[in-house]
């Protein structure tokens, strides 16, 4: 399959994050994900708890917007739809609607969905 026009095959996948040249933050003993929003109850997910959630494996290609395409990627985790109708939604309330995602990283990287 061809690439998408504009796009320069790389043959890693780069590290994201506003600080490129340095080695990824450390983590916590015991890390968590910070879940909150305006109006909501903050909730800590421990990794843990997240790895409990059902999985999937994938392979595809990532093509970013900066014009480099990284093909043949193999992608597992939770996907954010199980994250959210288990832990987030059922903390929501009747009538309330995300509309938003603001996804930041140690790192102080952050980006929106």
């Amino acid at each position: 399959m061809e690439l998408p026009p504009g796009q320069k095959a790389l043959a890693f996948f780069p590290r994201f994050g506003t600080h490129f040249g340095k080695p990824p933050p450390p983590l916590p003993p015991h890390p968590t994900i910070a879940i909150r929003g305006p109006g909501s109850p903050h909730v800590e997910l421990p990794l843990a708890e997240l790895r409990a959630l059902p999985r999937i494996d994938l392979t595809c290609d990532f093509h970013c917007v900066a014009g480099w395409s990284a093909r043949g990627l193999r992608w597992e985790g939770v996907p954010f739809r199980s994250l959210y109708e288990a832990v987030i939604e059922p903390k929501l309330g009747p009538h309330r609607t995300v509309t938003h995602v603001i996804f930041g990283g140690r790192d102080g990287f952050e980006s929106v969905l």
